[in-house]
């Protein structure tokens, strides 16, 4: 009686499933890039809310915030999820890791860039 699987079953049984990753990972990369595109979308979205929100309610001259940080702790208030931080190296800032928003004016709508590639993905 033998026991165990022959060398030839391990390579066919390996070869499979190199087969079957090597097939896959494209899909996995493509859904998880479309998923952190809608998250950097969504959060422009809701920034531009509260931009109109603080238009609307005469908050203060946009002009006067010179920074980006500036900019987003003026808008904190009007925003429902709203961390500390506009941008965190560990990621846990209001901008997904990798992206690059830019508020311009007060009647502007925010863009958003991917960093890396500097592709606009959203307004």
């Amino acid at each position: 009686m033998r026991r165990g699987f022959s060398m030839i079953e391990l390579l066919v049984v390996i070869t499979a499933l190199g087969i079957l990753v090597f097939l896959a990972f494209p899909n996995v990369v493509t859904v998880k890039t479309a998923a952190e595109d809608s998250l950097a979308i969504s959060r422009a979205q809701a920034l531009n809310s509260a931009k109109i929100a603080y238009k609307i309610r005469g908050s203060g001259d946009w002009g006067a915030l010179a920074t980006d940080a500036d900019r987003y702790a003026a808008l904190r208030p009007f925003l429902a999820y709203s961390p500390d931080t506009f941008t965190a190296a560990d990621g846990t800032g209001f901008v997904p890791g990798g992206y690059v928003f830019g508020f311009g004016g007060i009647d502007d709508r925010v863009s958003v860039s991917n960093g890396m590639t500097g592709q606009v993905v959203g307004y």
